[in-house]
């Protein structure tokens, strides 16, 4: 590296929220870093679906807040300096947020597979500030 080039971007990425969201998210970095001819700095935490979607189920949003920007925290700690949350909405996500008019939810979490193609960051967040604050 030249003193002039600046040290790349680590990226955080918080894998386990839906069905293969992550790795999906994973390689579509490495596919864009490296048609750039760079090499990217990735590190990953994996969550605890079944403690998420306990604590959604129940809505307790200050505990499943607390817990993500636990992971969060762990990848900034690690040096991430910038971090998603990739997942697929499940019907019973969208149902809780009045996706489904029915406003019943099924009995397991399944991926829609109309998103599949196409993982959504549902949280991005820059962690440069985060390790200042004692958050």
């Amino acid at each position: 590296m030249s003193p002039h080039e600046s040290e790349p971007t680590t990226f955080g990425i918080v894998a386990g929220l839906g069905m293969g969201a992550g790795i999906f998210y994973y390689r579509s970095l490495v596919n864009a870093h490296l048609a750039r001819g760079l090499s990217p700095r990735i590190l990953m935490v994996h969550a605890d679906v079944r403690r998420v979607m306990a604590h959604a189920a129940a809505r307790e949003t200050r505990l499943l807040a607390t817990y993500l920007a636990g992971l969060l925290r762990q990848l900034a700690e690690g040096g991430a300096q910038l971090a998603t949350i990739p997942c697929f909405l499940t019907s019973d996500l969208r149902a809780g947020a009045g996706g489904d008019d029915s406003g019943s939810a099924r009995e397991s979490p399944r991926c829609d597979r109309r998103r599949s193609r196409a993982a959504q960051p549902s949280t991005s967040l820059d962690l440069r500030d985060t390790r200042h604050h004692g958050n």
